[in-house]
């Protein structure tokens, strides 16, 4: 149960990380105490012992990799990404609709054990105007966020709270989002469910805003923080959500021709972008979700064409085009 002290520090550290103004790099302070009140008041061990304890829970889906509680919870050790991702949420539901009656309503998918991306908002907003939906296949991850939001006294801002697979559920017609939250993605949009939680949550709900916003996926070329722009891979948005066939396997990407580019000495990278809602976004290097992912095709690929599969592992593919023949390799970075 947190103390006086600890829910007032809460909201006050919850409205300064929510501020437009500044930086994001001007609140690590505040987001990295914010995220050490919720390591004090949650029921998780952060330490429980040996290194693959950081893996119990961790849960190998048919559309991706669900990772852990403990995972989860360390995601929020991540300052830069924590904020774009709270600030985003919040300019995402203020661009939602006003709702002829009620609190406008967001469906989180993949919650965690500190729902964290919405916490803020709950603690500087009431019930009567904002209401979550939470979903986590991990049943520790959801009875720890409870635990915690029960705590804060945040519970009558919860609608529902399952145990279920995002890429299974079914929203019911009476609590329709205007906004849908899903961070369930590694790098590159590989290993992770994202694409599909958002593909089934959307077409459920196609007037819902989403955070994020968009996933674009560029190919670079140089030496890791030296790296130039060939163009776009692929992206994850609104659009290729609406579009792609429920039941599609693969999902096609973008063709790059590069006979003129010279690669001497260099390699080719895979750069995430992350548009998390309007003017907040991730970029290169800015947290584990933009790391440049190394590609290694054959010498000599005059043509790059990429796509990408979905499944128990998805991530980008590509078939690597040499002068006459067509490699095809498969991508799954880190």
């Amino acid at each position: 149960m947190p103390s006086a002290s600890q829910l007032a520090e809460l909201r006050s550290l919850s409205q300064c990380l929510l501020q437009e103004n500044g930086d994001s790099a001007d609140r690590i302070l505040e987001i990295d105490r914010f995220r050490q009140i919720l390591d004090e008041l949650s029921e998780l061990d952060l330490l429980p012992g040996g290194v693959n304890a950081m893996h119990e829970g961790r849960q190998e889906l048919a559309h991706g990799i669900a990772i852990s509680p403990i995972q989860a919870a360390f995601c929020a050790r991540e300052p830069l990404r924590s904020i774009a991702f709270m600030r985003a949420s919040l300019a995402a539901l203020q661009a939602c609709p006003s709702p002829v009656s009620g609190p406008k309503r967001i469906l989180y998918a993949g919650c965690g054990p500190y729902a964290l991306l919405v916490l803020p908002i709950l603690l500087t907003h009431s019930a009567d105007q904002v209401q979550v939906d939470l979903l986590d296949v991990s049943a520790s991850s959801l009875e720890y966020a409870m635990q915690l939001l029960t705590g804060l006294g945040l519970s009558d801002h919860v609608g529902l709270h399952l145990c279920v697979d995002a890429t299974r559920y079914t929203i019911p017609s009476e609590r329709q989002p205007d906004l849908i939250i899903s961070e369930t993605m590694n790098v590159a949009l590989s290993k992770e469910p994202q694409f599909a939680i958002m593909r089934h949550l959307c077409q459920q709900a196609p007037a819902a805003l989403t955070v994020p916003q968009a996933v674009h996926i560029d190919l670079g070329l140089g030496h890791s923080r030296e790296l130039r722009e060939l163009g776009r891979v692929f992206s994850l948005d609104h659009a290729t959500l609406l579009s792609t066939n429920p039941e599609a396997m693969r999902v096609a990407g973008n063709s790059l021709s590069l006979a003129e580019v010279s690669t001497k000495d260099q390699a080719y990278y895979l750069l995430t972008r992350i548009q998390v809602f309007g003017p907040h976004w991730l970029r290169d290097h800015e947290s584990s979700l933009n790391l440049p992912q190394r590609l290694r095709p054959a010498p000599g690929v005059g043509e790059f064409r990429f796509h990408y599969a979905l499944g128990a592992l998805p991530h980008i593919a590509f078939t690597a085009v040499a002068e006459q023949d067509a490699v095809t390799a498969e991508v799954q970075p880190g």
